[in-house]
């Protein structure tokens, strides 16, 4: 903005330097041509007193050379200076309007990107960028204020993400603690001697191994994560008998047989039996 001021001033004054250039120079032209109708006019009036010309003949001989020598003086009109000023006043106030026209189409829009870009870096996100359609910079600013908005849907984008992981790691962390209690509570039970018989014991380090397997899929699982920063776990649904998986999961909580079941359908239910037992657990 600074410059286009400086211009413009630059170019006043360089319109007023030529202007009174102009003007002086008519008026030293405008002079001489006074001086020159005024010893014309002087010479006619000597011409007319030679001889023995009567006194009324020599006043009007010398009213004559004085009106010459006025009309040579109206001869130096204003028009032309008039016209030399308009010319350099409107040259002034066309600069000044380019210069207006510039900051209001040019420079202003770049001084509110310049601002939006401030508050941008600022992480100020909520802040819109007006534009007008008719701006040539129009479609230039309504792709910063996209950007903006793009930038903005990232970041919530991130942040949901960020918190889905959390809770993502802290369920797995739930679920791996569920078979590792039960691995604890079988491994005191046959440490303590509850297992009375060979067919309980067996039972017991089935139970085990098999909790052991789904810890296995659980670290798996959060490993998955880690790599691919999945926000939920993985669920693979497939048609399998639904009361194979209910007695798979039941039969975990006590291999004694002591959890009784209810009559169980036999029905093909759509389920994943591995996520399916980890909610029953």
């Amino acid at each position: 903005m600074n410059r286009l001021f400086a211009c413009a001033v630059a170019a006043s004054l360089l319109l007023l330097a030529l202007a009174a250039g102009a003007s002086a120079a008519l008026s030293t032209d405008g002079s001489a041509r006074t001086v020159r109708a005024g010893v014309v006019a002087l010479n006619e009036a000597r011409a007319s007193l030679d001889g023995d010309a009567p006194a009324q003949e020599a006043d009007r001989a010398l009213a004559a050379a004085q009106d010459t020598l006025r009309e040579a003086a109206d001869v130096r009109s204003t028009l032309p200076f008039a016209f030399v000023w308009a010319l350099a006043a409107a040259g002034i106030a066309a600069a000044w309007i380019v210069v207006a026209y510039l900051y209001a189409s040019v420079v202003r829009p770049f001084l509110k990107l310049e601002r939006f870009a401030d508050e941008v870096a600022a992480g100020n996100l909520d802040l819109p960028l007006s534009y007008e359609r008719s701006n040539p910079f129009g479609r230039f600013t309504w792709a910063f204020d996209n950007m903006r908005t793009e930038i903005k849907r990232a970041r919530a984008a991130e942040t949901e993400a960020v918190e889905q992981s959390k809770t993502t790691v802290a369920a797995l962390s739930h679920d791996i603690k569920t078979p590792i209690a039960s691995i604890r509570a079988y491994s005191e039970a046959l440490e303590l001697g509850l297992a009375r018989t060979e067919e309980e014991r067996a039972g017991y380090a089935r139970t085990i191994a098999r909790k052991c397997d789904e810890v296995t899929a659980l670290t798996d699982d959060l490993f998955l994560h880690a790599l691919a920063d999945l926000d939920r776990i993985a669920v693979t649904s497939a048609d399998a008998a639904i009361h194979e998986t209910l007695r798979a999961a039941v039969a975990d909580f006590d291999a004694t047989g002591d959890v009784v079941l209810g009559r169980l359908d036999h029905a093909t239910v759509r389920h994943d039996p591995k996520r399916l037992a980890q909610v029953l657990e």
